[in-house]
């Protein structure tokens, strides 16, 4: 799904991190470069980071409501841009597209595998097919 994703600190689903002083996130995947998580203190790093990430992956689900709707998944990727997150994406598998949130302005969607970074190419075929 994801090819070449080198040198970044990966979270695990359902890791926590601040994304502002009041706003917890659950997310599905993201990175952080290293030099950056380095530059937490290790007291930092053991509870809920304050470091918004760098790259953001959320998936919805047409069984989510409420927290988890696609509407309020939109809210969440307006909310990275804001606290600085460099590129996020929101998988809808429903509909077999991927909204692309840049660092700043508005997104794109995008339907079939594209090259979203030098050397990650992003292969919707291999998601839609889970």
């Amino acid at each position: 799904m994801l090819r070449q994703l080198h040198l970044q600190t990966l979270w695990p689903p359902c890791s926590c991190l601040l994304i502002s002083v009041s706003a917890r996130s659950n997310l599905r995947l993201s990175v952080v470069r290293l030099e950056r998580w380095q530059a937490l203190t290790p007291e930092q790093r053991r509870s809920f980071p304050p470091i918004c990430p760098d790259v953001v992956l959320e998936l919805a689900s047409p069984s989510d409501q409420g927290p988890r709707s696609l509407n309020a998944l939109r809210r969440k990727m307006v909310a990275y841009q804001a606290n600085w997150a460099q590129l996020g994406w929101l998988l809808i598998p429903e509909e077999q597209a991927v909204e692309v949130w840049p660092a700043a302005g508005e997104p794109r969607r995008i339907e079939a595998a594209t090259q979203l970074l030098p050397g990650l190419r992003l292969e919707l075929q291999d998601i839609w097919q889970v």
